[in-house]
């Protein structure tokens, strides 16, 4: 699973829910868009052929509200074009180049999970972590994020990172386990 909070600086317009490959809708909340239960469904739709035959080319998506589309980022739009195509619902969705499909970084996303402790130890708490959805990064929220920018770097080489400052709270994923 990626996750994604809503803290990261992504640049999405207002009405712009973003979110990557979960079990969840993008929002569990009412919402004054009467069209918001189609959009959640046609992103679970599309979270489900890019969490299986389509995981090579997915990165992920982000639900505009106001103007009643998905935004899905892919390494390879014709080919997901072609994979939705005659859809009751492909008109609705908009297709975005990637950079990286989340399948590719989300190796290191999990073993930065997993480093948490390592981290800490070093004095570089990760506050958060999750692959944009985007596919542009995986975004390291910590407190010092101009050396994260040293360090990160030379412990994951060749995996494009972004960090931004982001106060320690924990180990945030403690309490999901």
């Amino acid at each position: 699973m990626l996750i994604l909070l809503a803290g990261c600086a992504n640049g999405s317009p207002p009405g712009v829910e973003t979110g990557t490959m979960s079990d969840q809708p993008a929002t569990d909340s009412p919402s004054a868009f009467p069209n918001q239960g189609e959009l959640d469904e046609i992103a679970d739709r599309i979270r489900r052929l890019g969490e299986g035959e389509l995981a090579s080319v997915y990165t992920g998506l982000a639900i505009d509200v106001e103007n009643d589309r998905v935004d899905v980022w892919v390494t390879d739009p014709p080919r997901f074009k072609a994979a939705i195509d005659g859809l009751p619902w492909q008109q609705r969705v908009r297709l975005h180049p990637a950079r990286h499909a989340a399948v590719d970084l989300e190796p290191t996303f999990q073993r930065i999970l997993r480093e948490h402790g390592h981290w800490r130890q070093q004095g570089l708490p990760v506050a958060y972590s999750g692959v944009r959805h985007d596919g542009s990064c995986i975004e390291v929220g910590t407190p010092d994020p101009q050396r994260a920018e040293r360090e990160f770097p030379r412990r994951y080489p060749g995996i494009p990172m972004c960090f931004s400052e982001q106060a320690d709270t924990g180990n945030p994923w403690e309490e999901r386990r």
